[in-house]
This record gives structure tokens, C-alpha cells and sequence, in this order.
């Protein structure tokens, strides 16, 4: 199960490494604007079109722990166990590992 650790992990990547990615695209757009290339022009198509690829991942890992939640819930009614902030740790790990590891790949393409 995703927790603390993993949550801090992907928020630390994707603070470190955005701003990264961010200035390098913004570069690759000014000289774009000067010389359009077709490689700048993909750039710019998938620059806006991992926004919603995005959102759309970290929905579905969202939906996938919530129903791993689900199902220990069930299970869990045998054993009674307290509720915990770990849960909610898992979705946010979730949520954010999909996002985290876009911004890795981002960062590793673009900084070469």
C-alpha cells in the first residue's frame, strides 16, 4: 500500500523537476516562435496533450485504491480494524504517482 513515504516522494519530484521541465519548454516554445521545427511542433501537441492524459490517470488510480479500499473494507468487517490516515495517504499517493512519473520522464527527455 502506497503511504507517508511514497506521497513525499512523488510531491518532492514533481517540485523539483517542474520548474525544470517548465524552463526547458518555454525555451523550446521561444525558439520555436523564431524557427518552427516539426520536433518543436510535437513538443507543443504533447506538452497539451499530456495535461488531460494526466488528470485522466490520476482518476483512474484514484478509482483503482478506492476500490482496494472497498474490498478490504468488506474483509475488514471480520476483524474490525480502525479507520487511518493511512487511506487517505494511499489515495493521495495514487493520485500523484502517475503525475510524478510523467514529470520524471519530462524532465529526463528534455534535459539531454
Amino acid at each position: 500500500m502506497a503511504g507517508r513515504k511514497q506521497s513525499a516522494d512523488h510531491i518532492r519530484a514533481i517540485g523539483v523537476l517542474a520548474p525544470v521541465v517548465i524552463s526547458a519548454r518555454l525555451q523550446m516554445l521561444g525558439l520555436e516562435l523564431m524557427k518552427p521545427t516539426a520536433a518543436g511542433r510535437r513538443e507543443t501537441i504533447d506538452m497539451i496533450a499530456e495535461k488531460p492524459l494526466a488528470l485522466m490517470l490520476a482518476g483512474m488510480a484514484i478509482q483503482a485504491e478506492m476500490v482496494r479500499q472497498a474490498i478490504g473494507f468488506w474483509q475488514n468487517l471480520l476483524v474490525p480494524q480502525a479507520w487511518s490516515a493511512r487511506d487517505c495517504e494511499a489515495l493521495a499517493a495514487a493520485a500523484l504517482a502517475p503525475v510524478a512519473r510523467q514529470v520524471r520522464a519530462n524532465a529526463r527527455r528534455l534535459t539531454r
